[in-house]
This record gives structure tokens, sequence and C-alpha cells, in this order.
């Protein structure tokens, strides 16, 4: 079993933008994607000794985002909310296993064979909210 926590707010991957140069289509990922990948890749390469993962693996991920002040009352819980808006969780989830995939840690993202995914407004801790995380688990298939 592996942990990885990654200290970031959670991105979703966008879609592919396009452009025409003399009657040529170019197809690229935006600019705040690509870094934010970039930088993941390289802090997991750097803080974490992992060899590459070659069997069937199980996947659960945990996107934690900032608290919204409308959530922020005396009268809401404490615990963690669970976020239903944007975004689309399918698209966080694509993010998060490229950037494993990119870091190595296993070789293809096809080796996920099951996902548990859920997102979250964070906690709330002496009127301190929980800062952005994204938190994997990374489990051997049977």
């Amino acid at each position: 079993m592996l942990y990885i926590v990654l200290d970031t707010e959670p991105l979703a991957t966008p879609r592919p933008r396009s452009v025409s140069f003399g009657g040529r289509a170019r197809s690229y990922m935006p600019k705040k994607y690509t870094a934010w990948k970039a930088g993941l890749v390289e802090y997991i390469k750097d803080n974490y000794t992992i060899e590459q993962i070659e069997q069937p693996v199980h996947l659960s991920l945990v996107f934690v985002y900032n608290r919204p002040k409308r959530l922020q009352r005396k009268k809401d819980t404490r615990s963690r909310i669970l976020k239903c808006s944007r975004p689309d969780i399918d698209n966080l989830c694509k993010a998060a296993m490229d950037v494993l995939q990119d870091a190595g840690v296993f070789k293809d993202d096809a080796q996920v064979v099951s996902l548990d995914a859920q997102k979250f407004y964070g906690a709330m801790v002496d009127r301190v909210c929980e800062k952005p995380v994204i938190l994997i688990c990374i489990k051997a298939a049977q």
C-alpha cells in the first residue's frame, strides 16, 4: 500500500485547445494545467522513492478544497462537507492519474482496475479551514 499526499489545490484536466497554422491544426493543453502537472511530478519524484508498479491497482483519491466563506458560519458543520459543484470528479481523477503516470508510479493508468474518489470542502479546526490537498492511496488489486 502506498500513500501520497499532495499539498496543492486540486485541478481538473481541461479540454485540449486547438489552433491552426497554415491550414494545419495543432492541439495543446493550457499552460496552467501543464505547469501544475509538472510541479507535482517533480514533487513526487523528489519526496517519494517509488518502484514503478506493473500490476493492476486499486486507486483511492480524496480531493479537498478550501471552504467558501458562506460555509464558515457557526451553525455550519466543522467536519468536511461534500462538494457537489464543478469541477467534475472524473476530470479530477484523470488529472491525478496523469500525474502518477508521468511521475513513474505506474507504467500506464490503464492498470487502475478500480477507483474510489471523493471531493470535499475542508474541515474547520479552531476557526481555520483545512488546506487544499489531494490524498492518494494505491493498493495492489486482487
